[in-house]
């Protein structure tokens, strides 16, 4: 069941990054882009030389070693400010087909049933759903709940790959995930590493 989960996973994040590069490039670019992609792949890129240390190491490269190839096969047929934006694009749809799939719709009536540790619990497995975050719990309270992110292996690993023009390319489909996407819950995040902070600070609050 896990296994089929995984492929229905996989095709959902690749029908959405699709669809973004059929809007911007066409379908023979994609192609081409697509062949060229998997040649890079052979040389084992972009991570090839970055040694994995744990799972979530591991995790964190396979979530975004195709974008970086992507970005890198778009700078090679257009200006690179396009590349960047459609690159972001696609990014930004595909993290939002991910999350759509790892995390459930969380309803205020269902919530409102919880007591306080069953909320504190379901909250701390939306963050675990990010396998690039080293987090702790800050706040568990009521209606409001906020984590810390001290790590995010993303950052660190489209800096390690040449590329800190997209070092915040990954923190916009959170936004837009849960604003679109979970209307029972207010999303704030004053703080980003995509942006030199030094934490990122996800805060809930369940909406009155």
């Amino acid at each position: 069941m896990k296994k089929l989960k995984d492929i229905e996973l996989v095709t959902k994040i690749k029908i959405a990054a699709a669809k973004v590069l059929l809007r911007e490039i066409g379908i023979l670019k994609i192609y081409k882009v697509l062949k060229e992609i998997e040649k890079r792949k052979a040389d084992f890129q972009p991570f090839g030389d970055i040694p994995t240390k744990d799972t979530k190491d591991k995790q964190s490269q396979e979530l975004i070693g195709d974008a970086v190839l992507l970005y890198r096969e778009l700078k090679e047929i257009l200006p690179q400010e396009q590349a960047q934006r459609i690159t972001r694009e696609t990014i930004t749809a595909s993290a939002i087909a991910q999350l759509k799939c790892l995390i459930p719709k969380i309803r205020k009536k269902a919530i409102n049933k919880m007591d306080q540790e069953t909320k504190k619990q379901m909250f701390c497995g939306i963050i675990d759903k990010f396998p690039n975050a080293d987090w702790h719990l800050k706040k568990a309270e009521g209606d409001e709940y906020s984590f810390v992110i001290t790590r995010c292996r993303l950052v660190e690993l489209i800096k390690a790959a040449g590329h800190p023009e997209l070092k915040d390319a990954f923190c916009h489909g959170d936004k837009v995930y849960f604003e679109k996407h979970q209307k029972d819950l207010d999303f704030y995040r004053p703080y980003l590493i995509g942006a030199d902070d030094k934490i990122c600070d996800f805060r809930f609050k369940i909406r009155e």
